[in-house]
């Protein structure tokens, strides 16, 4: 019963300071602020939500795979810290690029892209393995995770070809 009484003490307060028209119009201008501030942050992260579009994922994946590329050819070369910091760096763009490949083939549903998805993974795994540093003479790894992400690259392509294909066909039948 106490925190009824009181709740209505102090409504009926704030409706008696809150009759200046000039204060109302403040306060609602302050809830007007916050609610367009809250709605563009829901926005923006909407967008940073949103998955990519294929062509998206094919350069992302071509800008990989060059870095991996550059990265092969030096491998034997880096100190270390170096090959450390050179693997930190990729993996994490790997794992980036896988994340971004299992939301496309969950929200489309297909296959391939999935596949995609897998090939990463397994180029993951295989560079994991050199993050301290190139054991073997060869780095058989790092080349193994380069024809994994190529593979990639080929399966992606096809993908874009099969999504000309329809958009060919659904202009046909409009």
């Amino acid at each position: 019963m106490n925190l009824f009484a009181l709740l209505a003490n102090v409504l009926a307060e704030s409706a008696e300071t809150a009759t200046d028209p000039a204060e109302l119009a403040i306060q609602y201008a302050i809830y007007g602020v916050i609610i367009v501030a809250g709605l563009i942050v829901l926005t923006l992260l909407r967008r940073a939500d949103k998955p990519l579009k294929h062509t998206e994922l094919k350069k992302q994946l071509v800008a990989f795979q060059e870095e991996l590329t550059a990265f092969s050819q030096a491998a034997n070369t880096y100190k270390s810290y170096q090959c450390f910091k050179a693997i930190s760096k990729l993996l994490y763009r790997l794992n980036k690029l896988i994340m971004q490949a299992a939301v496309m083939a969950e929200k489309e549903r297909d296959g391939d892209i999935s596949a995609i998805s897998v090939h990463l993974e397994n180029a993951r795994n295989a560079l994991a393995t050199y993050k301290f540093g190139c054991q073997e003479a060869e780095c058989k790894g790092i080349r193994t995770a380069l024809e994994k992400v190529s593979a990639s690259v080929t399966i992606l392509e096809k993908i874009l070809v099969r999504d000309a294909q329809l958009q060919k066909r659904q202009t046909k039948k409009s």
